[in-house]
């Protein structure tokens, strides 16, 4: 743990540290500053902390295993906005510094609990260290976009459903008959997923409990050849329960240096809120130069920004004859043309949708 700016005078920093935290180790630049400011403590059964450099401005250690402890920690950096550098030593010309010694981190009880927090920089004024302010916003639920999960084909009535929808009679040439199939399989899986997918982890734990609790009573029957039976069926319930969600987050979080089967769906939950917090846009300048931080502020600043570019209606009605008098671009060569009119092969087709 770091303290700064603690301003206790040096003779007050043994009885001040064996009241607060009487069985850390610590360390201090007092000897380069009366008023040690800059207080560094740790628990020596997590950490090794080695003094490199001490001076009144500088208490700089090597931390061994600091990596460890934020992994076993779960501790993750919180989203950040506003300014980078968070230090400066308020110098000018070669010897000036800016650097980013401060940091936020959450662990998963408080994403849980404000899943659109952030740590917001704020500029440092007369200090040499900006201060940084916690935030969190209400954010509306929303209905979630459509997801294709892999381990759906190895459901059993995946492939006959899917071989049905596609056998539906659609008008048009390949390229939209293709679309509206898709489009069809789409609309389908969303019923079909809601069927035998949804709220898997809520499932998944409730087959667990449900395991336990056949295997306390196994307990105090140990003989009761239905009870023997009730567990192996509740096991293989759980189990497949537990893989599917296992391979959902697996999916999701796009981590490729971790097996799936090894069980990890705590440590992808984890990864899942992770990168939703990561992904989320905080703010964003419209396009008069206002900062908007609401949620549906940053939604209305992104709509407002495509329409402007995209859809600004025009002044004049637009006739079919104008048509022969628009100058439009040079589209390429004529190899490039007849490239884009030619007929799609099903190794392309393929390559684009596999």
């Amino acid at each position: 743990m770091g303290l700064i700016e603690t301003k206790v005078k040096h003779h007050k920093y043994a009885s001040i540290h064996q009241k607060l935290l009487p069985h850390w180790n610590s360390k201090h630049n007092g000897d380069h500053d009366p008023r040690g400011r800059i207080w560094i403590l740790w628990d020596s059964n997590f950490l090794t902390v080695d003094s490199l450099d001490t001076s009144d401005q500088l208490q700089q250690s090597d931390i061994t295993d600091i990596t460890d402890f934020l992994y076993a920690q779960e501790l993750d950096d919180l989203a950040t906005k506003g300014g980078h550098f968070t230090w400066s030593n308020k110098s000018a010309g070669t010897n000036r510094t800016l650097t980013k010694i401060d940091r936020c981190f959450d662990n998963p009880a408080w994403r849980s609990s404000f899943k659109d927090s952030f740590a917001e920089i704020h500029i440092p004024g007369v200090s040499d260290h900006s201060p940084i302010v916690i935030r969190w916003r209400n954010v509306t639920s929303k209905p979630k976009s459509f997801k294709y999960f892999n381990h759906w084909a190895d459901h059993d009535t995946f492939k006959p459903l899917i071989e049905s929808i596609w056998k539906t009679p659609v008008e048009g040439n390949p390229m939209m008959k293709l679309t509206a199939k898709l489009k069809l399989v789409k609309y389908e899986l969303r019923f079909w997923s809601k069927k035998y997918f949804s709220q898997i982890s809520d499932r998944t734990a409730k087959a667990k409990h449900d395991l336990e609790k056949i295997q306390h009573e196994i307990q105090a029957r140990p003989l009761d050849p239905q009870l023997a039976q009730m567990e192996l069926d509740a096991s293989a319930i759980f189990f497949d329960l537990a893989r599917q969600e296992e391979a959902s987050l697996y999916q999701m979080v796009k981590q490729k240096n971790v097996l799936l089967g090894d069980g990890n769906n705590n440590y992808f939950h984890n990864l899942v809120k992770g990168r939703k917090s990561a992904n989320t846009i905080l703010s964003v300048r419209n396009l008069n130069g206002d900062l908007a931080i609401e949620e549906q502020e940053v939604a209305n600043t992104f709509l407002d920004y495509y329409q402007h570019l995209l859809a600004e209606t025009h002044p004049n009605p637009l006739f079919y004859d104008d048509m022969e008098n628009m100058q439009f671009p040079h589209l390429g060569n004529t190899d490039d043309l007849f490239g884009l009119a030619k007929d799609v092969s099903r190794d392309e087709i393929k390559y684009a949708l596999f």
